[in-house]
């Protein structure tokens, strides 16, 4: 794995530099789509509206015009069968997940959650070895472009 699919800052700066050589939103989601990523996060929101919002460092991706995109969590999409799993975690619980990036032509490309785990366990008592289906997203949450 990059660096970039391992460490959330270094994906916002990958993001950055792409856009820095002139890659649109297109561009960018094509060159990123399928490709997996592991990353850390703290649960914010677990089970509200049949997602979880994770935590992330917050990041400035620079956009045209002087303005930049402020990235600060993500929101994790379920079906409603895996509610019983999500619910067991609680704000606050340090996570570990593995995702995919899927295409997306927004600002910032969609991820799909593969897997994931609490705390230094892999959380094996809440299905992290279980796949997720396509209707589950994690897309990018951010402050208002400034």
């Amino acid at each position: 794995m990059e660096a970039w699919q391992t460490d959330w800052s270094e994906f916002c700066a990958l993001l950055a530099r792409l856009r820095d050589s002139g890659w649109d939103n297109a561009r960018i989601s094509s060159h990123l789509k399928d490709k997996p990523v592991a990353w850390k996060g703290v649960v914010l929101s677990p089970g509200d509206d049949d997602s979880i919002q994770v935590d992330m460092p917050e990041q400035l991706i620079p956009l045209k015009g002087k303005r930049e995109l402020k990235t600060f969590h993500i929101v994790a999409k379920y079906d409603e069968p895996e509610r019983t799993k999500w619910m067991r975690l609680s704000e606050g619980d340090e996570i570990s997940f593995t995702a995919e990036i899927n295409g997306a032509t927004g600002v910032f490309p969609g991820i799909r959650l593969v897997d994931f785990g609490v705390g230094s366990d892999r959380a094996a008592d809440v299905g992290a070895s279980e796949q997720v289906g396509e209707e589950e997203v994690v897309s990018a949450r951010f402050a208002r472009a400034r």
